[in-house]
């Protein structure tokens, strides 16, 4: 009998019509990780397509908690999430993102973390956290520096408001 080779032998019943193949419901298929992945953030992008925040928030919380999908794969969703569901977290979360962000991520998060700061109107804690950063090559940005300055301005006008308001009141006192 001639030796046949392994792929032969392999696909040697696939057109025999008096075996039929069957299905095995109970085999375990072998999913790669890169294939959850895209299969979890497709079913995200699906719930906000239709416009389910807070069940894909639900789904985003518990991804993150199960420690298998790193945030930083996944900020940007978790950013629109957060915003349209529970906007008075999304500064929080993003100090989050920027603590635990990879290097090639890090000025990119800060970048959107200051952005909320300022839109919050929090003009002190933005001016910290760009004047302990800024004298970093990597954060020595003209966009974080505009901030800076723009910071510093918002914060000396608002001193100064409130100084010129007590200067008032005692006149008028």
């Amino acid at each position: 009998m001639p030796k046949i080779p392994y792929r032969a032998k392999h696909y040697a019943n696939v057109l025999n019509v008096e075996q039929p193949v069957t299905f095995d419901p109970y085999r375990k298929h072998v999913y790669h990780k890169a294939t959850k992945e895209a299969g979890i953030a497709a079913m995200l992008q699906k719930l906000m397509i239709h416009d389910d925040y807070e069940n894909a928030l639900k789904l985003y919380k518990i991804l993150l908690q199960s420690s298998r999908y790193h945030i930083a794969n996944m900020w940007e969703m978790g950013v629109e999430l957060i915003g349209t569901v529970e906007p008075k977290l999304l500064t929080d979360f993003l100090q989050g993102v920027f603590l635990s962000a990879p290097n090639k991520l890090r000025v990119t998060v800060f970048n959107a973390y200051i952005e909320n700061l300022m839109l919050e109107e929090r003009w002190r804690e933005a001016l910290d956290e760009l004047e302990l950063r800024c004298h970093r090559p990597k954060y020595h940005t003209p966009m974080l520096l505009e901030k800076l300055k723009i910071c510093k301005q918002k914060v000396k006008g608002k001193y100064s408001l409130t100084e010129e308001k007590e200067e008032e009141d005692e006149e008028e006192g």
